[in-house]
């Protein structure tokens, strides 16, 4: 409920503009949550990610946050990555 998954789903929530309200303030209580609550490394390695992530683009995070999807990703991505759909496939990461 309140650990990585919560994370991604707020995450990409943010990334396809539908967050609403106070996603900074909502992540940032997500990240204290997770961290020091795993047997292994894994969630604190994640949350600092992510928290590393937020800080250095925050600009672009309150953007999509506030405004939706910007510019950047309505382009075509550059990346391929493995699709959910199904093995061997692939998506195209979006570029930011």
């Amino acid at each position: 409920v309140h650990g990585l998954g919560a994370i991604a789903s707020l995450l990409q929530e943010v990334a396809a503009g539908a967050a609403r309200g106070k996603a900074r303030a909502r992540l940032d209580n997500l990240l204290g949550l997770v961290r020091r609550r795993g047997a292994c490394a894994h969630p604190d390695g994640a949350a600092r990610l992510i928290a590393s992530a937020v800080e250095v683009f925050a600009k672009d995070f309150g953007e999509h946050a506030r405004h939706g999807v910007c510019e950047a990703c309505r382009r075509p991505g550059e990346l391929p990555l493995p699709s959910s759909a199904g093995r061997g496939r692939t998506t195209t990461a979006v570029a930011s």
